[in-house]
């Protein structure tokens, strides 16, 4: 067996091509050709006398076959192989499309399953449809994922093309039918063998990564009502996990089998079904692949070493930055503790970042296993965070996508890697829990809501870089999140660049002999809101080499008559507008909101500084690169200072 381990790098490489490209049409597969051998030797021998022993010889000739063949070809076209095992992509996208399908028309419902099923689909209702697919789902999951995984770490990449030859055997010829019968039954037999451990071992895996253990009884329970000895629990797994039913009465090959229901809840299944199980899928695929990894470091004695160096420092995952700093925020601190990293937040939260979960920390702190995983983000300055530290990956979840630019996110919801939990004060529960977040980053001081989600004992953690009064302090706020997601040194290096950029253009500007005067906002509502003067946006006006109108010791701001603010701003010389206008903003647009606005020096001499939020990805961007923000504002100030073919990222002069 150590002969025909596997390597892990094949494996990675296999498994990372399956993600990213499933089973292209263009591209020749092997199962086609396992296909053929398999339909040229039972139109042969399907026929006269002794057909179960003709139908098993030909079958373990194939599967030998298929097994010997692989072993004598080079070892560096393991991952080919391994790639052509594999077909977890290739199922969720079909049935992706099944329920796309179904949403059009019932009719392209029908066409669409039949690709995946091998049921009469012509008199399928939409339910039965999204039955169908779902429970293919969990059935392929086991056949075209957990098993060939199974197989691969068990015999090696030999093993697993048998094991797929096998399963190819079964789709084709192991059915009950009066054709197959005879000649398939012990093609069959053996697909039940080699699937035996696989298939109970994919519904462990899916009961695990759901989190609810109780469901292992229920699976045990209605796995076995199945015809198929395997194919049920897999199938109870996702019934479980989704609380719906499975099974039924289908017709195969024009004959009716009547098959026992799983589960007891007769409802209808919908898209977040799909989403949801799409994402047990996955975790579950993640969790395998991880799992054959580890079994051949073991197996290759790799993890000596790993051990060792886990019992001399405990940092088998990473290791904290040795000298992390907090030069501009305000709203959190950081210190280490021997093993521990103290996070506090304004004067109520405290958290403690560990490695291990034997850690003891200090009373008063919320332990938190570093890195997360998985997190939720209720705001896009906290996604812009994650943006920058390229790490995507870790978010699960989001409270919506109005307005939201990054495609990679808008992707990511889109196929269920990221769900929706609603806005702050109306939260879903349920995809709060679908999204399984090891912590939440919240923003405690907004609309709130959160009762219902503390209830689910998830760690909450305040993020709280929108209250910063410097645009560096909102910006370093990427090493708070580099603290929980092991990104330490990355935010570190990219805040560095960060702030030379910023300070390098402030220093031009502050000594400049001309300091313009400017002034915010827009009237909504009867008022005008102004912010204060120790405003963020206040503080990189005076970084741009502007003067603001307003110099009180205000942050927040307060909202104005326009009297007051006419009074403050007329003769003001920029005037700076952000807002989400409906398609092109103008001076016209301007005067129409209030006619008064024209009575301004800055509308009269077309001095209007503006961003359209709708065009512009300002709030994905401008909290973790105000050196963008700022190099806008000094174009507009001192156009002298920039470069001649200058292209602002957000504001610029409207015309």
């Amino acid at each position: 067996m150590t002969d025909q381990m596997i390597c892990i790098l094949p494996l990675l490489l296999g498994w990372l091509l399956d993600l990213m490209m499933g089973d292209p049409a263009w591209l020749p597969h092997p199962v086609v050709g396992f296909g053929k051998m398999i339909a040229f030797g039972e139109h042969r021998l399907n026929k006269g006398n002794h057909r179960q022993l003709k139908g098993a010889m030909m079958a373990v000739i194939l599967i030998m076959a298929v097994y010997l063949l692989v072993w004598l070809l080079p070892r560096w076209l393991d991952f080919i192989w391994i790639f052509f095992c594999l077909a977890g992509t290739t199922l969720i996208r079909e049935v992706r499309e099944v329920f796309r399908a179904v949403e059009r028309s019932l009719e392209e419902g029908r066409v669409q399953v039949a690709r995946i099923v091998g049921r009469d689909t012509s008199e399928l209702s939409a339910q039965e449809i999204r039955t169908a697919a779902l429970e293919t789902l969990a059935e392929n999951l086991s056949d075209g994922v957990i098993a060939p995984l199974f197989w691969l770490a068990l015999l090696g990449t030999p093993g697993m093309m048998a094991y797929k030859m096998v399963n190819t055997l079964d789709s084709m010829i192991g059915y009950r039918t009066e054709r197959y019968k005879d000649f398939g039954c012990w093609a069959a037999h053996i697909d039940d063998i080699a699937n035996y451990i696989p298939a109970r071992l994919t519904a462990f895996l899916m009961v695990f990564v759901s989190g609810r253990w109780s469901l292992m009884s229920f699976v045990w329970r209605n796995g076995r009502k199945h015809a198929s000895p395997n194919s049920g629990y897999p199938e109870a797994a996702l019934a479980g996990i989704l609380d719906c039913r499975f099974g039924g009465p289908h017709h195969y090959f024009g004959e009716l089998f009547d098959k026992p229901y799983i589960g007891n809840n007769e409802r209808k299944l919908t898209i977040a079904d799909m989403k949801k199980s799409i994402q047990v899928n996955r975790m579950t695929e993640i969790l395998m692949v991880g799992l054959v990894v580890l079994l051949s470091l073991v197996m290759s004695g790799c993890t000596s070493k790993k051990s060792q160096a886990a019992a001399d420092d405990d940092s088998s995952f990473f290791t904290f930055h040795s000298s992390l700093s907090v030069k501009y925020a305000t709203g959190f601190s950081v210190r280490d503790s021997a093993d521990v990293r103290l996070v506090d937040i304004g004067e109520k939260d405290h958290f403690a970042l560990v490695r291990s979960d034997e850690t003891t920390v200090p009373e008063g702190y919320t332990k938190v296993r570093v890195p997360i995983q998985r997190t939720i983000c209720m705001t896009s300055l906290q996604l812009s965070n994650f943006t920058i530290l390229d790490a995507h990956d870790v978010v699960k979840g989001l409270t919506g996508t109005k307005n939201l630019f990054n495609k990679d996110i808008q992707e990511r919801v889109k196929d269920g890697r990221i769900v929706k939990i609603g806005m702050e004060g109306n939260f879903d529960t349920e995809m709060v829990l679908a999204a399984n977040p090891d912590v939440i980053f919240i923003s405690p001081f907004k609309r709130g809501g959160y009762d219902a989600i503390k209830e689910t004992g998830i760690t909450l953690v305040p993020h709280l870089g929108y209250k910063e009064l410097d645009p560096l302090g909102q910006a370093e706020w990427i090493k708070f999140v580099g603290l929980f997601i092991g990104k330490e040194q990355e935010a570190c290096e990219i805040f560095e660049g960060i702030e030379k950029r910023y300070n390098d253009i402030k220093a031009l500007a502050v000594k400049s002999d001309y300091h313009p005067t400017v002034f915010s906002g827009e009237m909504h509502g009867g008022t005008w809101h102004a912010v204060g003067g120790k405003n963020y946006l206040a503080q990189i006006f005076r970084d741009a080499g502007a003067r603001y109108v307003i110099q009180d010791e205000e942050t927040a701001g307060e909202n104005l008559e326009f009297e007051k603010m006419y009074e403050l701003a007329a003769n003001a010389d920029f005037w700076r507008i952000l807002n989400s206008h409906p398609g092109d903003f103008s001076y016209d647009a301007l005067k129409a909101s209030e006619p008064r606005n024209e009575l301004f020096k800055s509308f009269k001499e077309r001095k209007v500084i503006y961003c359209n939020m709708k065009q512009t990805p300002y709030y994905e961007i401008s909290p973790v690169e105000p050196d963008l923000l700022l190099k806008d504002f000094v174009a507009i100030f001192h156009p002298e200072l920039v470069e001649k073919d200058y292209q602002p990222t957000f504001y610029y002069l409207l015309k």
